[in-house]
């Protein structure tokens, strides 16, 4: 019956143990003991170094972008992105110990983060040199540029018409940033989820494990939603229609 099959859920297959047991552990435990406790304490540095991260990338990469289509030299494509594409296939762990051996025992937080932006930066570089490159051969830019248009006014223009997609890439940027996040932390020796997760898979600390995954989906979503959300409003035509009721 429904009653019997309920019950063998919770008490037979593996997600059921795992939410009873984290039950059990909640009430014989304080809150800093449990997985989820654990995984709130430990999330604090990677979200600095992995947001950090993401955004030094998108600073980098965007200003490139934009400087590369702006110029319009096939010498200086080649020189950037041949050296963003170089940092991209460089592991993260080779870029930390060089960075760590100029810089000494105690780096901090912003070179972990600086690591992170390396290794995803060509990604954003690539796609707003494509996008600018795209605009400047539309109708409205060359009859802009013909009045004598400044170049810094220019760049503006045509960010703010690429503004959108950088919104929609900057919100799947961490998952993919998430890897170079947790082997910085390992470089430098900070105290985040890299040195957890790696005592959480020698210990088989499922509970650990199963929240950070449950977690990692959760800021995904939000990330997707939110991302989502500022695209419609900043798009004229979508913007105030959102919210409509059908």
């Amino acid at each position: 019956d429904a009653a019997g099959r309920a019950a063998a859920t919770v008490t037979q297959t593996r997600y059921g143990k795992w939410v009873a047991q984290l039950v059990w552990v909640a009430q014989h435990q304080t809150l800093q003991e449990t997985p989820l406790g654990r995984l709130g304490r430990d999330t604090k540095v990677t979200l600095v170094v992995l947001f950090s991260g993401v955004l030094l990338a998108y600073l980098i990469g965007l200003g490139l972008g934009l400087a590369t289509a702006l110029v319009d030299r096939r010498g200086a494509d080649v020189v950037v992105f041949g050296v963003l594409t170089v940092l991209f296939a460089i592991p993260p762990a080779v870029t930390g110990v060089l960075a760590l051996s100029l810089t000494g025992p105690d780096p901090g937080v912003l070179l972990a983060a600086l690591v992170v932006a390396l290794s995803v930066a060509v990604f954003p570089a690539r796609h707003e040199r494509a996008r600018t490159a795209e605009l400047l051969s539309e109708s409205f830019v060359l009859a802009t540029r013909a009045r004598g248009i400044t170049p810094p006014k220019l760049a503006l223009r045509c960010f703010r018409h690429s503004i959108g997609l950088v919104v929609a890439m900057l919100s799947m940027e961490p998952q993919a940033a998430l890897a170079a996040c947790l082997v910085a932390e390992q470089v430098f020796g900070l105290p985040g989820i890299g040195q957890s997760l790696v005592v959480a898979f020698a210990e088989r600390d499922v509970g650990y494990l199963m929240m950070l995954v449950l977690a990692s989906a959760v800021i995904a979503t939000l990330l997707i939603f939110a991302a989502d959300v500022i695209t419609a409003n900043l798009h004229p035509k979508l913007r105030g229609r959102m919210w409509e009721r059908r």
